[in-house]
């Protein structure tokens, strides 16, 4: 919409960093903000947000190898011994505000979309072929999680429809 438009125009403009004005990403939401309704407004929106990289070919994230993970092997994703205050907690208690999108347009000089980059790591962690990645950094906040670090691995979670996620709560407000 033109507000939405505006916004981002006089963000563009003052210098701000685009990813400060994105949605928050919830599981709930997180399919409305990589749907195709998305991909146009982003698109349109290049030009003003960073002129660079619109020649760029727009990529939706490829998440199909973390959705055939049963469950139970989910867990291999993350190197959880010894890390202190690790909670499994439901994916919808997360929130990241981190549009990676934008942010992967914005710097235009990335080969894949790093939530495809986050599910590959994840899936070749669960069958071994790579190192685990600590878990997700969050802040529990009035019953949510607003995540530190691993935005890219948690939208990569909720994209392939897992329900829970193994983070390490950095503090509890």
């Amino acid at each position: 919409n033109s507000e939405y438009m505006g916004t981002l125009m006089f963000a563009s403009s003052s210098g701000l960093r685009v990813d400060a004005l994105a949605p928050l990403i919830t599981s709930e939401n997180v399919h409305a903000v990589y749907g195709a309704g998305n991909v146009a407004m982003v698109k349109d929106l290049m030009p003003l947000l960073c002129p660079d990289a619109c020649d760029r070919p727009f990529e939706m994230p490829n998440v199909e190898i973390l959705r055939v993970v049963d469950e139970s092997r989910r867990p291999a994703a993350f190197a959880l011994d010894g890390v202190p205050n690790v909670d499994l907690v439901a994916i919808e208690r997360l929130r990241t505000y981190k549009n990676q999108t934008l942010e992967f347009l914005e710097k235009g000089n990335k080969t894949e979309h790093p939530v495809t980059v986050a599910a590959r790591r994840m899936r070749e962690a669960i069958d071994g072929t790579l190192a685990r990645r600590p878990p997700v950094l969050a802040i529990e906040h009035g019953g949510h999680f607003d995540l530190v670090d691993g935005n890219a691995t948690v939208q990569a979670a909720m994209l392939a429809g897992w329900t829970q996620l193994h983070i390490c709560v950095v503090a509890r407000l």
